[in-house]
């Protein structure tokens, strides 16, 4: 590991947002996220998906198959909503068969249940995944996508910065420094 070093170059006169710790493989991430991830609300970077951070960080089930579910029955009402009043809208009798006849409309059924619960595990993705963030988060540096791996914790207070960062130090981190809120464009290029 390197010398640590807690980089702080705008000065006290900017707001910090938080403090991030980097880190110089998963291992070392994983122990980071052991001692600092289970009582704060701290967001891992990774060039990789790794799945114990992630466990670690959100446990229990995505919420997303609730969007998928709730696509899948609102494709079968819709489905057999359409169906039913196109039957009444141009009634075709043959045979002295009902108009409205549920086994056909069962085909239409499944599959606007499959493309709508499809269409609501996308949507679902993308809402709790955050996508598309246009805007990067200014703990992100370009190394963060090919070999390092980082650790935020957002901060409210000088108390909480000191915390966090003894935490991040205590963990092994390799660098440390604050995060400002930033005003940023849209795609900015990042340069660091």
């Amino acid at each position: 590991m390197s010398d640590l070093s807690i980089r702080d170059p705008e000065g006290p006169d900017r707001h910090v947002s938080g403090v991030v710790g980097y880190f110089p493989s998963p291992d070392a991430l994983r122990l980071g996220m052991e001692l600092v991830g289970n009582t704060r609300d701290a967001v891992a970077y990774t060039s990789i998906p790794d799945v114990p951070p992630l466990d670690f960080l959100h446990p229990g089930s995505s919420p997303v198959r609730w969007f998928g579910l709730a696509g899948g029955l609102t494709g079968i009402a819709t489905a057999f909503t359409m169906t039913i009043w196109m039957s009444w809208d141009y009634p075709l009798i043959v045979g002295g068969k009902p108009i409205t006849a549920i086994p056909p409309f069962m085909v239409v059924a499944f599959e606007l249940m499959i493309l709508f619960g499809c269409i609501g595990s996308v949507l679902g993705f993308l809402f709790f995944s955050r996508l598309p963030d246009l805007t990067p988060s200014p703990a992100y540096r370009p190394p963060l996508g090919v070999d390092e791996f980082a650790i935020f914790i957002p901060i409210e207070t000088d108390r909480e910065r000191a915390s966090a960062e003894r935490a991040l130090r205590d963990a092994g981190a390799a660098d440390i420094a604050a995060v400002y809120d930033e005003e940023r464009g849209r795609l900015q290029v990042l340069r660091r």
